[in-house]
């Protein structure tokens, strides 16, 4: 018990949500089928829990249970140090990762999609942490900016090609997920000038997390204590419904993104020492 309230609470649900599925299908309960994602059964039928359920079946035996842990611990790394004290954050960035990944995995028809999911979030990490060594399978340890490409490298190994396809999927849905959100500044210098000025300019302030969902989880995320420190309901405010800028005064008492996240790579560096 101690551990689920230990997670930070997008991953708390999330793995509670895989749990029952696994468990559910495990026991004979509910089968597979009745969680995979079937569109003439979602159009015609209105089966829409199925997009949900799809993203959350981490298989059967020993595969939900290395699926389960190697997800958990990266959805909490990335959750207590990337979007630390900003749920809302989070939230959105899972729900548009999942639009592409949905998108990308159409053509494939994938059934489930626990694997691009997971995946992307190794792109989250190469992304946000490329200096923290992560273990992958407990046998060797890369640094975070090649976890993403190891982890395409293990299901190409473990599932053939079906499996990578759906791995690189997840992965370019990361990547483009934080690209089109967070575009480089164009530069005069640039060769992509004018692309990424188009960015900027027209599709990420779309991105941003809307107002309605920053006020309710504003009103759902209770102050928790982790092993990164104590984390505060967010307090930023909006300026419109598409635009997550925040008010000076208020920035100006929040830390800075950037300093937490140096602050949780020096104390992440510091763990893997001291286990040495």
């Amino acid at each position: 018990m101690d551990l689920v309230q230990s997670m930070p609470p997008v991953t708390r649900v999330m793995i509670i949500g895989m749990a029952l599925m696994g468990l559910s299908c495990s026991t004979n309960m509910v089968s597979p089928y009745d969680l995979a994602l079937l569109w003439p059964w979602i159009l015609k039928r209105w089966q829409w829990w199925r997009i949900m359920s799809a993203f959350l079946f981490p298989g059967l035996g020993l595969q939900m249970l290395y699926n389960g842990v190697f997800f958990l611990e990266m959805s909490r790394t990335i959750e207590s140090s990337v979007f630390l004290g900003d749920t809302a954050e989070y939230v959105w960035s899972l729900m548009g990762i999942s639009s592409f990944i949905l998108a990308f995995n159409y053509p494939l028809g994938s059934p489930f999609l626990f694997q691009p999911l997971s995946s992307a979030l190794t792109a989250l990490f190469s992304i946000h942490l490329p200096h923290i060594n992560l273990s992958l399978l407990g046998m060797f340890s890369m640094p975070g900016k090649y976890v993403a490409l190891g982890s395409l490298g293990i299901s190409l190994i473990a599932g053939g090609v079906p499996e990578c396809l759906q791995c690189f999927t997840g992965i370019a849905a990361g990547y483009l997920w934080h690209v089109l959100k967070n575009p480089l500044r164009p530069d005069q210098d640039r060769r992509h000038h004018r692309i990424l000025s188009f960015i900027g300019k027209y599709i990420s302030p779309r991105l941003q997390v809307p107002t309605a969902l920053r006020h309710m989880m504003a009103r759902t995320s209770p102050i928790r204590r982790t092993s990164f420190g104590t984390v505060y309901p967010s307090r930023r405010s909006t300026t419109s419904t598409t635009s997550s800028r925040t008010k000076p005064a208020r920035e100006q008492t929040r830390p800075d993104r950037a300093a937490i996240l140096a602050a949780t790579e020096a104390r992440l560096r510091a763990t893997a020492q001291n286990e040495k």
